[in-house]
């Protein structure tokens, strides 16, 4: 559980990292705002589906602006924050239904739906970055291992 927890703190911190790169540009590019509604509405979505809610396609990728964009990260982040501290180690066992926005039913363990929210963010990170990247832009730094060096103070040997 303490990993899952310091994993998407981690999602956080590099989320943020995007959206502080996004927000120094004079016209952020639009495929790179959509991307980062897709991560961070996905998240509300799973998160309305673990709470047992009804999640309907046609609300569910919200047309953000950039700093919509920050106040939906904020929210969800807070709801996730809600949810993790609620979570025991037994439930993360546990089985989860649910609906996919098709309607099509399915059944995940918990511990795996929480570990796809990490994988997601950092698959359309990296399709942000690309789109950085073919726009002129620098990308973002948010390999993991950068977050543990800033979190962990690490000492260089050598």
């Amino acid at each position: 559980m303490e990993f899952l927890i310091k994993l998407f703190h981690y999602n956080r911190w590099a989320n943020n990292r995007i959206l502080k790169i996004l927000q120094e540009l004079p016209d952020p590019p639009a495929k790179a705002l959509e991307l980062f509604v897709h991560i961070s509405s996905g998240m509300d979505i799973w998160l309305d589906r673990l709470e047992g809610k009804v999640v309907k396609a046609a609300d569910s990728f919200p047309n953000l602006s950039l700093p919509e964009c920050r106040n939906l990260e904020e929210r969800v982040y807070q709801r996730m924050e809600n949810f993790l501290k609620k979570v025991t180690v037994h439930q993360l066992k546990s089985t989860i239904r649910y609906k996919n926005l098709k309607g099509v039913e399915y059944e995940n363990g918990l511990e795996d739906i929480l570990y796809h929210l990490i994988n997601h963010s950092t698959y359309h990170r990296g399709q942000i970055n690309k789109e950085l990247r073919q726009q002129g832009k620098n990308p973002a730094a948010v390999d993991y291992i950068l977050y543990v060096r800033e979190g962990q103070g690490i000492t260089r040997t050598g």
